[in-house]
Order: C-alpha cells, then structure tokens, then sequence
C-alpha cells in the first residue's frame, strides 16, 4: 500500500507481525533538462577526394574526349585515348579502381582505332 511519499511494507518474523515503512525512491528534479537525442549522435565527416581522384577524374574526361575525336577520324586523339586509357589501368589503385569503367573506356578507345584503320575510304563518299 503506498502512502504518500513512502510505502508500507508488512512483514512476517518468527510468527510476530513486524511493520516496516521505507521511503519511495526520489524522482529526477523537474529543473534537469531532457538530453536531446541529436545531441548524443555523431555525424561522419565528408570524406575530401584526394589529388589521385582529381587526376583520375580528369583521365577519364581525357578519354571520354579523345575517343569521341577518335571516332571521327582524328588518328591522333584515338591513340591518345587509347595510351590514356592503358596509363590510367597501370596507375590506378586497387581499391578505388572501376574495372567497368576502364573496361568501357578501352573498348571506346579501341573503336575509335578501328573506326580510323580498319574502314575504306569508299564508304565515306555519298
């Protein structure tokens, strides 16, 4: 039975009834502000691209133009892509390498190539 701030307990000892009163636990004061849950999380940092992404990033746009230059029978930008392409392959890290990627850049250099060695002249004329 509780009664007001303390409860009653009743006891039994070696067949003699024994009350005890103990005091209820205190409460938090009402003063203490409630901990708010965005304050306890910790956010990641955005991780800042390193100068061998900004390199790589560029090689690929390096590419993506020479092969499109390529395929409209400018030797040199085809193999420039195509020697871009293998640089990028040697030089790139394992583990933030794209293999889809590179492997569609190559197939892209590689098009361009064939588009200027391997068709007639006499498919050009109207």
């Amino acid at each position: 039975r509780v009664h007001g701030d303390s409860t009653r307990l009743n006891c039994m000892d070696s067949g003699a009834g024994v009350s005890a009163t103990v005091a209820a636990p205190a409460s938090a004061p009402a003063s203490a502000p409630a901990p708010k849950k965005n304050d306890a999380l910790e956010y990641p940092e955005p991780e800042k691209p390193a100068d061998d992404d900004a390199v790589a990033d560029l090689s690929n746009v390096f590419i993506m133009v020479f092969s499109v230059l390529g395929m409209m029978r400018y030797k040199y930008a085809a193999w420039a892509a195509t020697m871009t392409v293998i640089y990028g392959m040697c030089n790139g890290r394992a583990s933030t390498y794209n293999f889809k990627q590179a492997t569609m850049s190559l197939v892209v250099a590689v098009v361009g190539l064939c588009v200027n060695y391997f068709t007639t002249p006499a498919a050009e004329r109207p």
